[in-house]
């Protein structure tokens, strides 16, 4: 077998060099176009603090309070023929969607 030149061997690293960096470019641009983080648990507050939401797991519910006014309102999720038992819920950074 013939040795591989040490140029060809310095080209090949900076080709794949060149892919990786041009992958994780287009990562970063994938998420700078819409693409959101969340994060989940069993209790969750909007970004401005205004509502604290909990995921019922015993009753198929979430439960919203308003921090202002400390009231709480909870949400009986639909009956579907089956138990739901949330455990986690997520809200969106401006807390339009849960």
């Amino acid at each position: 077998m013939k040795p591989i030149p040490t140029h060809a061997i310095v080209v090949r690293i900076f080709r794949c060099l060149a892919i990786l960096i041009a992958s994780m470019l287009f990562v970063d641009s994938i998420h700078a176009q819409g693409a959101r983080h969340f994060k989940s648990g069993p209790i969750q507050i909007t970004a401005n603090g205004q509502w604290v939401w909990v995921a019922n797991r015993d009753n198929s519910s979430v439960s919203r309070m308003d921090t202002s006014t400390e009231q709480v309102t909870e949400i009986v999720l639909p009956d579907i023929g089956t138990a739901h038992s949330p455990r986690g819920l997520a809200v969106t950074e401006d807390g339009s969607e849960i």
